[in-house]
């Protein structure tokens, strides 16, 4: 995670934090991803991506 600039927030710990200052709130975990909302962006979501458990990709803030 810390490759693709996503940290532990700093405000909340329930929070993770990209490497655009987006603060995201976790919504949905299935086996091959894990949705977050986007703190202050309605209607936007970001996604990591997993295959076997491991991080494989971020989408990134994506409209929803």
């Amino acid at each position: 995670m810390i490759e693709t600039g996503l940290s532990d927030s700093d405000f909340d710990s329930e929070l993770l934090q990209d490497q655009e200052g987006n603060l995201l709130k976790l919504v949905e975990q299935t086996d091959d991803k894990i949705v977050f909302s986007v703190s202050g962006k309605r209607g936007y979501r970001a996604a990591i991506k997993l295959e076997n458990g491991r991080m494989i990709d971020y989408t990134g803030v994506v409209r929803h």
